[in-house]
């Protein structure tokens, strides 16, 4: 009797040990490639068009065997937002529009997880509650994130001193530009009111 009760006391002691390492691991998503980007789509009825923006920064927390612990923040520094027209993008970012000054970042946090899926692939789909801010104003918003560990990915993706697993981010949701005071007095045909974003970006396990 002595033998079994010893065993399972030692595995009781164990368990806590065990779950600790399965804590939540930090992504830093500011790519040392410069490859993450996110996509924007204006799809009006006059002139439809795309354009994208770099400068993505921020971190992120997640545990796939604890989803619901999912938080952080990802930032677009603003003034990086681009049409394929040069005029148009200039316009784009002036004073009348979104006044991209030197600093200015479109920042989306995420604060509670409401839903967990997962995909037969095997990701995971989040629904999570947060915000969108720009400026000084800020948004409540809930977006869909399909979130994605590649396992010791860092080592394949590059650059070559770089080691350990990736988060790699998928998301796709809308903008009305009107909720940030942008030319809420123009109508939707030729700059629609509801922008379209998609984000394709890759974390770094933090070091």
């Amino acid at each position: 009797m002595i033998r079994p009760l010893f065993a399972v006391l030692a595995a009781s002691l164990l368990l806590p040990a065990s779950a600790a390492d399965a804590e939540e691991v930090r992504y830093d998503f500011e790519d040392p490639k410069g490859v993450n980007g996110i996509a924007f789509i204006n799809d009006s009825p006059l002139e439809p068009f795309v354009g994208f923006g770099k400068g993505v920064t921020g971190t992120v927390s997640f545990d796939p065997d604890a989803p619901g612990g999912f938080s952080g923040s990802i930032s677009v520094a603003a003034d990086t937002l681009q049409v394929t027209n040069e005029q148009m993008t200039q316009h784009m970012l002036s004073d009348g529009w979104l006044a991209a000054s030197e600093g200015m970042t479109f920042d989306a946090s995420f604060e509670s997880v409401e839903q967990v899926s997962t995909t037969d692939a095997g990701a995971t789909v989040l629904e999570v509650k947060g915000t969108m801010t720009y400026g000084s104003i800020e948004v409540d918003k809930t977006y869909t994130i399909e979130a994605t560990i590649q396992k010791d990915g860092a080592a394949e993706r590059g650059p070559k001193n770089r080691s350990g697993d990736l988060l790699v981010l998928r998301s796709d949701f809308t903008i009305d530009r009107t909720d940030f005071g942008i030319k809420p007095e123009m109508d939707g045909s030729e700059v629609a009111k509801k922008i379209y974003v998609m984000v394709r970006i890759v974390g770094y396990e933090a070091q």
